[in-house]
């Protein structure tokens, strides 16, 4: 574990003497508290998000949040069962984008581990392409 400064640590414990006493996670946007077991705060949550600048935030917030308390979760020892299922995941994703023609090799370096190369601007041809087939 590394080593926190007292003030992290009583904030931190604040926090744990007083989550007994909530039972709803709230989000504080410039002053104001947003509650997310409310409905009302939900409704307005929901009208904040169709601001674009808004919502990149709270997006931003959230993946934060995840990473976080991904990183905090214990996680069991690795199977082989469940390595496999992971390669064959990223395989299905890589396969994906070589059949569009996005992903144009993958090999593998000695020091850097896989590495790959890729058609940069396919997607936006693509759908360029997809956008005049629909105009004629």
């Amino acid at each position: 574990m590394s080593i926190h400064n007292a003030k992290i640590l009583k904030a931190a414990m604040q926090i744990v003497e007083e989550s007994d006493n909530w039972c709803e996670a709230t989000i504080e946007s410039n002053g104001h508290a947003i509650n997310l077991a409310d409905g009302f705060d939900q409704d307005l949550l929901e009208v904040l998000a169709h601001h674009k600048p808004t919502l990149s935030k709270l997006d931003d917030l959230a993946s934060l949040l995840s990473d976080i308390l991904e990183d905090l979760r214990e996680k069991p020892p690795m199977t082989d069962a469940q390595a496999l299922s992971e390669i064959e995941e990223a395989k299905r994703i890589l396969d994906k984008h070589y059949d569009s023609g996005f992903l144009i090799g993958v090999w593998h370096e000695q020091l850097d581990g896989v590495s790959y190369r890729y058609a940069k601007d396919r997607y936006d041809e693509l759908a360029q392409r997809d956008s005049e087939g629909e105009a004629d």
